[in-house]
């Protein structure tokens, strides 16, 4: 696979991807009960499961587990898929309109165009281009 990405905001960064899973397989093993309220587990076994999930060996299981989940997973040909899709930090611009809309997660925006947010100036030659290239 391509690794683990991070949401950072405006795009799927690759960088961190794997910091974030495993601060997140750490923070769900961390999170597990102390006490079973159907009573099924007694404190001590959910002491010794909360310790081996906590455990390096824990944490890769976790991690292994996260890969194979159909929910976290992701096709890398759905990543920047849309060829008129621009992603920036501002947003996201439709090359067909020129609308900028609100970054979104779901849209796999993973390259980005450039570090500078589109500003609000008059730009003829782009609009000529764009008339030129999309009609």
């Amino acid at each position: 696979g391509l690794g683990w990405f991070a949401w950072d905001g405006y795009r799927w960064k690759r960088t961190g991807g794997e910091k974030a899973a495993l601060w997140a397989a750490g923070e769900m093993a961390e999170a597990m009960p102390l006490r079973d309220p159907s009573g099924r587990f007694s404190e001590r076994e959910l002491h010794m499961h909360r310790r081996r999930t906590l455990s390096t060996a824990g944490v890769k299981a976790l991690l292994t587990q996260a890969k194979a989940s159909p929910s976290l997973s992701v096709d890398p040909d759905e990543l920047d898929g849309d060829p008129y899709a621009l992603c920036t930090p501002a947003g996201v611009i439709d090359l067909y309109t020129g609308l900028l809309s609100d970054p979104d997660p779901e849209k796999g925006c993973h390259s980005r165009a450039t570090s500078v947010a589109p500003q609000d100036m008059p730009i003829p030659r782009w609009h000529r281009f764009l008339t030129d290239t999309f009609g």
